[in-house]
This record gives C-alpha cells, structure tokens and sequence, in this order.
C-alpha cells in the first residue's frame, strides 16, 4: 500500500503543469473548457442580476459573489502580469512575447482594479473593512465590468487567433 501512495504522490508531481510545459493543444484545450467556462459564468451571472435588480436579498447576494468571483479570474487573467505559482494562467502565456499582450489589450479601469480589491476583502475573507449597511460605494457596476472584461475577452481571442480558438 505504502509503494502505490508513493506512486500516486510521484504522479502527482510529474503532471504539474504551467505555460512552459504545455502544448499547443493543451492550450487550445484549456481555453475551450476552463477560459470559456469562466466567460460563461460571468456572462450568465451578470444576466442573471439584471433579472433581480431591485430585489436585494440572498439570492441576490449570492449572483453578485459569483459574478465577481469570475470577474477576479478573468481580470487576472487578462492584467496580472506576474504570476503567484507557475501553473497560474495568464493571457500572455498564449504569446511568443508577453509585450505582445500587454501592449494590444484594452486598458485596466479603476472599476477592475476596485474588484481585486474589495472581492479580497469584502467576499474572500471575512474582514472588518467590508462596507456596512448600503451606501452608494457598496454597488457594483457590473454591467460596465461585464463589458469591459468582454473587450478584453474580444481582443485576446483576435490576437490568438484560430491556433487556439476552439
């Protein structure tokens, strides 16, 4: 038993993956399944809360924490230009040179910047600097993130091109 769990662990570390060791397919196949999965879910939360806009409450709650969840990645994704671990994804990874995408992709608003720092905050851990009650500052503009991310989301798959389109 001992020897299997010294396999698995063995296996485990020779399939770690990061941009330097992926191919061309698997690159193509991550952005078919996990890139689109997380634009499919900001897409579909930031429709859902148009439907409940007004009505405040858990549900509500709920569709504003996943649609900035998404949002968090894909903005990462798009203007984190280090990486954490080296099996984070990021856009330049796609590019020969990494200034190819940082020089082409749509500038980061204030309102991105605001959602790496209040999701931090406000909704990953629980702090005593989330905002209380309901001011104006506690809303989010997610129809305005919504369309900036999708430009960024249309300008990363013009440059990659059909090598990586799925």
């Amino acid at each position: 038993m001992k020897h299997l769990l010294l396999e698995c662990s063995r296996r485990k570390l020779a399939v770690k993956k990061d941009a330097t060791t992926l191919t061309d397919g698997q690159k193509k196949e991550f952005l078919g399944e996990h890139f689109r999965y997380e634009v499919d879910m900001l897409c579909y939360s930031a429709y859902k809360l148009k439907q409940l806009e007004g009505k405040g409450g858990v549900e509500m709650n709920m569709v504003v924490e996943t649609f900035l969840f998404h949002a968090r990645n894909l903005i990462e994704f798009f203007y984190n230009d280090s990486k954490k671990y080296p099996s984070d994804a990021r856009a330049y990874d796609f590019f020969e040179h990494k200034e190819v995408w940082e020089q082409t992709r749509p500038p980061k608003s204030n309102e991105m910047d605001k959602v790496i720092t209040r999701s931090g905050r406000e909704m990953a851990h629980l702090t005593y600097l989330r905002i209380s009650g309901t001011p104006p500052e506690k809303s989010w503009d997610c129809g305005q993130l919504t369309n900036e991310i999708l430009e960024a989301v249309s300008t990363f798959l013009g440059l990659v091109g059909v090598a990586f389109v799925v």
